[in-house]
């Protein structure tokens, strides 16, 4: 990188110009956050970062934060800014507990400390790049999810709460960091506080108090996404189409994957799941699920929260699923010995379900048909679903 820009990369490239000309998507999106992800895993990670991090730290930069937009904003925000710092006091009381183990887990790291969408370019074949980093320490130490949360109050803030949720769930993604969600409260509050004083200090452009006051709480307007909250289950035999399809689903829903394959063990799949959950955004989770035990997990995690499961099956003939399969095998993904011995080989039928629950889907159909289908059946009104058997949750 050279400049203020990187090499390779134009104004057209830059988020501001694409969001300001409506170019910017979820693709783009999903391109920064795998780039995050990989410069957060590099990133310093070591006991003098860990130091600005601690909740005693962070009470700090809470207090310093919101007494700096105090000094340059109205007199008229003081009851607001008053508000939101007991608000983020609090958050950061409640986070406290998640710190060492945040510490441990490498997700307290010297992050960007700048990301904003003016110093952020991806470019058309969905390279991501970004200004030079904040150049002091104290700035850029922070759990990881501190970077994600200025990204995601800027798009907000610009009325793209859409794809601020869009980019949550692809950095949750590509970071397997779902505990980012439950930390939003604390750091996209802190996001807020700096959004607002950046305001007010570049007001010298004739704005009257009562404008520039209004500037300032949208900016620390912090809006909640008004999702409907469920557990959508995508499951299917491998080669069966399943994990394009919970992509998709995702897109839609504008919420993470969890693969369960990918995680392994089952209960931290569902660890994952209810941190997301608790945040009351909808969560995607793709898997086998070949036995009613498998499916009985999820579905008591719905049950218990009292919020809507779903169940897609995906399905094709055997011919195209072996086709699949043998590509990957080709492309050395999958071993030649997990290739389909037959066309629904072990996969017991969706019988514990209503109807209205469960949805199969043909995925040798065109990608764009059943995406239309999905999203028409998701907007039908869903009961709940009744607690599942307990010998079907031993039996799991």
């Amino acid at each position: 990188m050279t400049g203020q820009e990187p090499l390779r990369y134009w104004t057209a490239d830059r988020l501001d110009t694409r969001l300001r000309q409506g170019r910017l998507a979820a693709d783009h999106l999903r391109a920064v956050a795998t780039h995050l992800a990989g410069f957060h895993a590099t990133a310093r990670c070591d006991a003098e970062v860990a130091r600005h991090a601690t909740p005693l730290a962070l009470s700090r930069r809470v207090r310093e934060r919101c007494d700096s937009l105090r000094s340059v904003g109205p007199a008229a925000l003081d009851g607001r800014i008053g508000q939101l710092e007991g608000q983020l006091l609090h958050a950061v009381e409640r986070f406290a507990d998640r710190v060492p183990a945040r510490i441990d887990s490498g997700r307290i790291r010297e992050g960007h400390g700048g990301l904003r969408l003016e110093r952020i370019y991806v470019d058309a074949a969905s390279r991501a790049a970004w200004s030079p980093p904040q150049s002091d320490l104290a700035s850029r130490a922070a759990d990881v999810c501190a970077d994600v949360a200025v990204l995601a109050r800027q798009l907000a803030h610009h009325g793209r709460r859409d794809l601020a949720e869009c980019w949550l769930a692809a950095y949750a993604d590509a970071a397997q960091d779902y505990e980012i969600y439950v930390l939003l409260d604390l750091y996209e509050g802190l996001a807020a506080v700096e959004l607002a004083r950046e305001i007010a200090c570049g007001s010298g452009d004739g704005l009257g108090p009562a404008e520039l006051a209004s500037r300032l709480r949208a900016a620390l307007a912090i809006d909640r996404p008004a999702p409907p909250v469920r557990i959508l289950v995508v499951g299917g035999l491998d080669g069966s189409g399943r994990s394009t399809l919970a992509d998709r689903i995702a897109t839609e829903l504008r919420a993470p994957v969890i693969a369960a394959g990918r995680v392994g063990d089952e209960r931290e799949v569902i660890r994952r799941a209810e941190l997301v959950l608790a945040s009351q955004r909808p969560v995607v989770v793709d898997g086998v699920f070949r036995s009613r035990a498998d499916r009985s997990v999820l579905r008591a995690v719905a049950s218990a929260r009292d919020i809507p499961f779903h169940f897609v099956e995906c399905r094709t003939d055997a011919a195209l699923r072996a086709h699949r399969l043998h590509g990957r095998a080709t492309a050395g993904e999958v071993r030649r010995s997990w290739l389909p011995a037959g066309p629904r080989e072990g996969f017991e039928p969706v019988d514990e379900l209503p109807r209205e629950a469960h949805l199969v889907v043909d995925t040798s159909k065109h990608p764009s048909f059943n995406t239309a289908l999905i999203r028409q059946r998701l907007t039908l009104p869903l009961r709940k679903v009744s607690p599942p058997d307990s010998k079907m949750i031993s039996a799991g």
